[in-house]
């Protein structure tokens, strides 16, 4: 087996970011994204070379429906990467921020964005704000470290106490914990996965879940 490494040299501006890589992502246009706890890193395979994005500690990348590309900070927001510049803009709001994980598109094409202290949240790319929807509407725990969409439009989320379903229609959440058979509590962050026949993939640090959401 051939292989290669690639670990950052700080003599090299086109090596890859210091302290990483934390996640990947390949977008619909080829691009191959890796996070750092610097940097966002865009490789080109060709060269082997790696162009820097001076954005810290994302937490996942995600692609909406009209291919534009978003990225989820834990220390600061959400970013969207447009194309033409080839920069990533900022959406940041120092009152509503709480250190976001994951994010995702409903039906509508509206942007949730998981965040690790207020629930979910509703992102009005209009406005620039965040609108938290957390234990005012029925959510246990306002921890929130996975978050993906199913195919009927629901949203699942991970917390501390298990694992919710939000309805984005009704702002209402439903909770599966031990009492429901649930037997895995402490979740990893952005272990989540949604297979080709809509089966959810759930990662836990003494297991994994997986279950049909119409079942």
């Amino acid at each position: 087996m051939n292989y290669k490494v690639f670990k950052n040299n700080p003599d090299d501006s086109t090596s890859i970011g210091p302290d990483g890589p934390d996640n990947m992502y390949e977008d619909s246009h080829g691009n191959f994204w890796i996070s750092t706890d610097y940097t966002i890193d865009k490789f080109d395979r060709e060269s082997e070379t790696f162009k820097h994005y001076k954005i810290s500690t994302v937490r996942s990348f995600f692609e909406d429906s009209d291919g534009l590309l978003w990225a989820c900070s834990g220390s600061r927001g959400v970013y969207k990467y447009n194309r033409d510049k080839d920069l990533f803009e900022e959406f940041y709001d120092e009152k509503s921020f709480h250190g976001f994980s994951m994010v995702q598109e409903d039906n509508n094409k509206d942007l949730w964005v998981a965040s690790f202290y207020s629930g979910i949240n509703y992102f009005d790319e209009k406005t620039f704000k965040y609108q938290s929807y957390s234990s005012e509407s029925g959510l246990q725990s306002g921890f929130v470290n996975n978050l993906i969409k199913d195919n009927s439009g629901m949203l699942w989320l991970t917390t501390r106490l298990g694992i919710s379903r939000f309805d984005t229609e009704r702002k209402q959440y439903k909770h599966f914990g031990e009492s429901e058979g649930l037997k895995v509590r402490d979740f990893i962050t952005t272990s989540v996965f949604k297979s080709s026949d809509g089966q959810i993939f759930m990662g836990g640090k003494n297991g994994l879940v997986s279950f049909y959401p119409k079942h």
